[in-house]
């Protein structure tokens, strides 16, 4: 059974399954188009992990997955042929890839730690992205290519986006390309890395996060917490920052941060008594150091596993108290 999608065609579907178990089923993609309508974790697939073996081959015109949408290809594409990514939609892979073609980026990829054929080679080309995944422990699904296979210019430099499904782990070094030691420090004028430092160890690269501390002077008279005036340095808190309320007098503060997940909310020893209203906020620690009690009139939700409450002073929660949600 043989389905050949060759040469100009182009596909525009939520997915393309193959349902049946013969082993002789085989899809060849031949200069064809898959253009996404919906998000999908099924976008190439088999029905079923008993159906036939690697039946989506890429001939010598290859295919282009352009998705606007979130699409995952679970199953294996073997061939000769390239593959193209196309699109502001992330394309993840949930199984090993044995095609040996070139694998043209010119859209957010995420790799989720598959390997691909040792032959193949992949280039970044101007829209293209390697996303990776941060799970609290590791960092995952970088790029199981050769860095050395892997081209890139001047005018459109390697860019990795990490985004965090969990909590990362301050000032732990993060093992980005575990199977490469070789890494210079002219190979990091390739490389941008959103939200952590890089550093080279023994031809070894590896990342870190470095949160920020924030203290609050209340210089400009207002009690919003987006307002940049009230923050030393002029910069309000962003994501896994430590926001400190430090030696001013209390009163009402009301968080309009927006939807981040602070580090931290430390009030410092000589802090006035505080009590913070307005939209929730999502953290993962608080300390009081102050003889006065804080509270938290809004609701606090720590989406992690566990909120640390820490120094000598009270907190109370009147707006609601959420841990692991």
């Amino acid at each position: 059974y043989h389905v050949d999608l060759l040469d100009g065609s182009v596909l525009k579907t939520k997915r393309l399954v193959v349902f049946n178990d013969r082993d002789d089923t085989v899809v060849t993609f031949d200069g064809a188009t898959m253009v996404a309508t919906c998000d999908q974790t099924m976008f190439i697939a088999r029905n079923s992990s008993d159906g036939p073996k690697n039946p989506f081959v890429l001939g010598a015109g290859g295919l282009t997955v352009s998705n606007d949408y979130a699409v995952t290809i679970p199953d294996t594409l073997s061939g000769t042929g390239p593959l193209v990514k196309t699109g502001t939609g992330v394309l993840k892979f949930a199984a090993a890839q044995a095609f040996t073609g070139t694998f043209t980026i010119a859209g957010p990829v995420d790799f989720n730690g598959q390997k691909f054929s040792s032959s193949s080679a992949a280039i970044l080309a101007p829209g293209g992205s390697i996303v990776a995944t941060c799970n609290g422990d590791s960092i995952s699904g970088l790029c199981p290519l050769s860095v050395d296979s892997i081209t890139a210019t001047a005018e459109n430099p390697f860019a990795i986006t990490i985004t965090y499904d969990s909590d990362p782990k301050a000032n732990t070094l993060y093992d980005l390309f575990p199977s490469y030691s070789r890494w210079t420090k002219e190979d990091l004028e390739k490389i941008s890395v959103n939200g952590l430092e890089l550093e080279i160890r023994n031809g070894k690269l590896y990342g870190s996060i470095t949160p920020a501390e924030r203290v609050r002077s209340n210089r400009s008279g207002d009690n919003y917490t987006a307002n940049v005036g009230n923050w030393d340095g002029g910069t309000a808190p962003t994501s896994y920052d430590t926001a400190v309320f430090g030696l001013i007098e209390g009163g009402t503060v009301t968080n309009n941060l927006g939807s981040i997940v602070l580090g931290s909310v430390r009030f410092a020893s000589g802090a006035g008594e505080f009590a913070i209203d307005g939209s929730s906020l999502d953290l993962r620690s608080v300390t009081n150091n102050s003889a006065n009690v804080q509270r938290f009139a809004c609701a606090v939700t720590d989406s992690g596993t566990a909120l640390d409450i820490g120094g000598d002073g009270d907190v109370e929660f009147e707006g609601g108290l959420a841990v692991g949600s």
